[in-house]
C-alpha cells in the first residue's frame, strides 16, 4: 500500500518569515498563505487564492508580526530580508561590506532562494555573480530551483538553469521542482521546467509523477504533450493529501511581477 502522501511544500514557519520580511514596497500587494487540512489530517499550504479547499491564514498586510517571527527574523542575516524585498542597492551594499551570499536563515533558506520565491530577478543576478550558491540546498532538501517552482516564476527559472541549477534536484521525499510546479499549479513554470530538460517522468518516494499530482488540467495537457502517460497505462491513485482538492471553474493565473 502507498504510504501516505506528503504536500512537499515549504514549512509555513519559512514561508511567513519570508512574507514577514518583504520591504515597504511590497505591502501595497499582499502576498497571501493558503492552507489546506485534508481529512486525512495532513496539512498543506499553497500562494494561489481560489483553490477549492483552502483558507487564508496570513498576508504580507499582517500588523505586527509574531514574537517568535521577529525572533526568527532577529536571527537572520540582513542580505536575506533585502533579497526577500528586491532591494538591489542594499543587496549590493551588503555584498560589497562582505557578506556571505551563501549564509542561511533559522529553515536554512538563503537570500538567494528568498529572492527566487518572489521573482527578484535582478537580485538574483547579483547574487550568483557574488557567489551564490545555486544548488545550495534548505533543511529540506529543497534548492532555488524549487522556490522559483513553488511561486510559478518562470522567469527565474530560467535565470537559474542557465546559472547551472540541477533541473532534476531531489528534494525531501524524492520531489523535483517539475512535481513542485505541478503541485503547484503553474503551467508557466512546467513548461519552463520542461525546456530546461526537466525529466517529465521522474517519480517521488512514493512512485508517483508530475501527471499524477498536478492540481490544474492546463498543467496535465501541456506534461501529456512532452509525453507524460504516453502509453496510456492505468494511473495510479492520487495521493491522499490531494483527494478531493479540486480545480477551480477557470485556471488562476500566476503572480507576474518582476523588478
Amino acid at each position: 500500500m502507498r504510504r501516505r502522501a506528503r504536500d512537499g511544500r515549504w514549512p509555513v514557519a519559512a514561508l511567513l518569515a519570508v512574507v514577514a520580511l518583504c520591504a515597504p514596497a511590497e505591502r501595497s500587494s499582499a502576498q497571501m498563505i493558503y492552507r489546506r487540512v485534508a481529512p486525512d489530517g495532513s496539512v498543506s499550504y499553497t500562494t494561489t487564492p481560489t483553490r477549492e479547499g483552502y483558507e487564508p491564514i496570513r498576508s504580507s498586510r499582517a500588523a505586527a508580526p509574531k514574537q517568535e517571527d521577529a525572533a526568527a527574523s532577529a536571527q537572520e542575516p540582513p542580505l536575506l530580508s533585502a533579497a526577500a524585498g528586491g532591494n538591489v542597492e542594499a543587496v549590493k551594499k551588503l555584498l560589497a561590506e562582505g557578506a556571505d551570499p551563501n549564509a542561511t536563515g533559522p529553515s536554512g533558506e538563503t537570500a538567494l532562494m528568498r529572492a527566487s520565491f518572489f521573482d527578484r530577478r535582478e537580485v538574483v543576478r547579483e547574487l550568483l555573480a557574488a557567489g551564490a550558491r545555486v544548488n545550495q540546498t534548505d533543511a529540506e532538501g529543497r534548492t532555488a530551483l524549487h522556490a522559483a517552482a513553488l511561486a510559478g516564476k518562470a522567469g527565474v527559472i530560467e535565470l537559474l538553469c542557465a546559472a547551472g541549477a540541477r533541473v532534476d534536484a531531489r528534494a525531501a521525499y524524492g520531489r523535483t521542482p517539475l512535481h513542485t510546479a505541478a503541485l503547484a499549479g503553474s503551467r508557466e513554470a512546467v513548461e519552463a521546467l520542461l525546456a530546461a530538460g526537466a525529466s517529465v517522468d521522474a517519480e517521488d518516494e512514493d512512485g508517483a509523477t508530475a501527471l499524477e499530482i498536478a492540481t490544474e488540467q492546463e498543467v496535465a495537457l501541456v506534461l501529456r504533450a512532452r509525453g507524460a502517460d504516453r502509453d496510456d497505462a492505468p494511473p495510479r491513485a492520487r495521493p491522499a493529501a490531494l483527494q478531493g482538492a479540486g480545480r477551480p471553474a477557470r485556471p488562476v493565473s500566476p503572480e507576474t511581477g518582476a523588478d
